[in-house]
């Protein structure tokens, strides 16, 4: 599994299912919440800042494997969110 952060806030995993046949499910993982992405964009615009320059941008991605059945996907922001995504991982 990999993950891949982009400039508009989202997460791009690609999980590699069967290396043999050349399998892979690519998924985008994003923010759902419309009114948050409405404040969170304000800021920016009002201080004159690029679209490129979001502040949900990923920084830093890891995976995280709880008591071997949870595994969680983190990310932080250069809004110095933390953000967790529980994903289901059927190996």
């Amino acid at each position: 599994m990999f993950a891949f952060g982009l400039r508009r806030g989202s997460l791009l995993v690609a999980t590699v299912q069967d290396i043999k046949n050349d399998s892979a499910e690519i998924q985008e993982i994003q923010q759902t919440s419309r009114y948050y992405q409405l404040l969170s964009g304000l800021g920016p615009t009002l201080i004159g800042k690029q679209a490129s320059d979001i502040q949900e941008s990923p920084v830093d991605i890891a995976f995280i494997h709880i008591d071997g059945t949870s595994h969680l996907l983190a990310s932080i922001g250069r809004d110095h969110h933390l953000r967790l995504w529980d994903i289901q991982v059927s190996w």
